[in-house]
């Protein structure tokens, strides 16, 4: 009997465990909805320099998001250039610790991001 009980224990905490690595930062249709993003042409609300690479206060630029398994990244480069041949800065880094619960929040995103760029009219 006694080794019926330890082996349910290993076997719950076993599922527990199974469960919440389950869980994702970040749904398909959320990580889909920012493309968005890579629509439109902002402009910079600040200078941003990564690496010898600057993108200047002013500058028009367009971004590109990369939704990762714990992590969300946007990259500007110059709105002028190909997105093949520009080289793109990435201006922001959201790891899922930066989220209420470790989960995606759309709108703390989009606060965040426009804390460096704005939509160009």
């Amino acid at each position: 009997m006694y080794n019926i009980q330890k082996y349910l224990k290993v076997f719950v905490l076993l599922l527990v465990t199974l469960i919440i690595s389950c869980a994702t930062f970040i749904n398909d249709e959320q990580a889909g909805s920012l493309d968005s993003y890579e629509d439109g042409v902002y402009r910079m609300k600040q200078d941003v320099s990564v690496n010898n690479l600057n993108l200047k206060k002013g500058e028009k630029v367009r971004l590109m998001v990369i939704a990762e398994e714990d992590a969300v990244k946007v990259y500007a480069y110059n709105a002028d250039m190909s997105y093949l041949q520009a080289e793109r800065v990435l201006i922001l880094y959201m790891f899922d610790a930066d989220f209420k619960e470790g989960v995606f929040d759309k709108s703390y995103f989009h606060s965040k991001l426009m804390e460096i760029v704005e939509p160009v009219q």
